[in-house]
């Protein structure tokens, strides 16, 4: 399990993105949690995989006023960097490097949690049982993060163009364990295009497995996004509830009514986004809201992204995503 990343932090715009949606998320489920648990997300504890800059915890806690944060770390010299770059006080080190793994082995979650289990590689197995165990002991009311690798590209398959797919299906059931596996899959589903829907129904699956032996709660997904920083990512978040307040909160909910909630459609939205210049993104911005894709592209006149159908999904996703889309730019200090 590693908690960091090849690319930069501060290179990845599409997770700045998603961050910003799932704390838009937890912000519009705040009223209604804190109704029926009596525990506002700020007074949730957040356990999540810091990295050496810890960007997330600094950004949830600024957000959503938490201040019970937990950071796991696998990495001897990625935890003292924390030590070193620990932006905020209520960020609590874990006084030696642990996996998520042991981590939610010997912790008690008897505090409302938020977890985020944010893994870069594509060790499925040991990261499904983490959500599985977690969600085990987790209790109701509790939400669960998890972003896994989609990179279809990164499952083994013979070296043969004329089988690839299917030596990635074989693969892929080979190495998941049956409880997680989805059934009915076939080699169309182990494309760029497809496989993060494989994933997600393997997410499901751990959450159900995780559940199994609680009796009338369940997870129920909140949203699941899928963006590419390098390599193709997709994240799926859950809450546990009773049948009770399942029923409740899909009639009650603000979350309802939000746009990426998973519960009208079960949609996986892409939040891919183009890399623009400065002067692009002003450009297109004064376009905005009045102008459309075809608004943009004409006056553009050239591709952002080298095939059309990626061209227009990049540019469709800024103009619907532009809010919440991050400024990166140079400092002196």
């Amino acid at each position: 399990m590693s908690s960091g990343s090849t690319i930069p932090y501060h290179l990845r715009q599409n997770k700045a993105v998603e961050r910003i949606l799932f704390e838009e998320k937890l912000k519009i489920l705040d009223s209604w949690v804190a109704e029926k648990s009596d525990t506002p997300i700020e007074r949730y504890r957040y356990v999540g995989f810091g990295g050496p800059f810890l960007e997330d915890f600094k950004s949830i806690h600024r957000n959503l006023n938490i201040t019970d944060m937990v950071s796991i770390e696998s990495d001897e010299n990625t935890l003292r960097r924390q030590q070193f770059n620990k932006p905020i006080s209520c960020i609590k080190l874990l006084p030696e490097a642990v996996t998520s793994s042991e981590f939610i082995a010997s912790d008690q979650f008897e505090k409302k949690t938020i977890l985020w289990l944010d893994y870069v590689n594509t060790e499925y197995v040991s990261q499904l049982d983490d959500v599985k165990n977690a969600i085990e002991k987790m209790s109701e009311f509790d939400v669960l993060k998890v972003t896994l690798n989609a990179h279809v590209a990164n499952l083994k398959d013979k070296g043969r163009p004329e089988t690839l797919q299917q030596d990635r299906l074989e693969f892929f059931e080979e190495k998941i364990p049956n409880e997680y596996l989805p059934s009915h899959l076939d080699s169309e589903d182990f494309t760029a295009k497809n496989f993060h829907k494989v994933l997600l129904k393997t997410i499901h699956n751990a959450f159900s497995a995780g559940t199994a032996n609680k009796a009338n709660v369940e997870a129920v997904i909140l949203s699941s996004f899928v963006y590419q920083d390098g390599q193709r990512m997709l994240t799926a978040t859950c809450i546990l509830l009773s049948s009770e307040n399942k029923n409740d909160f899909s009639e009650t909910s603000k979350l309802k009514d939000w746009e990426f909630y998973y519960g009208k459609n079960q949609e996986i939205y892409d939040i891919s986004l183009p890399s623009l210049s400065v002067r692009e993104r002003v450009e297109i911005e004064r376009l905005l809201p009045r102008g459309g894709l075809e608004d943009v592209k004409k006056y553009l006149g050239y591709k952002v992204a080298r095939g059309s159908s990626e061209n227009d999904l990049l540019l469709k996703n800024f103009i619907d995503y532009h809010a919440r889309y991050p400024w990166f730019g140079k400092i002196s200090l």
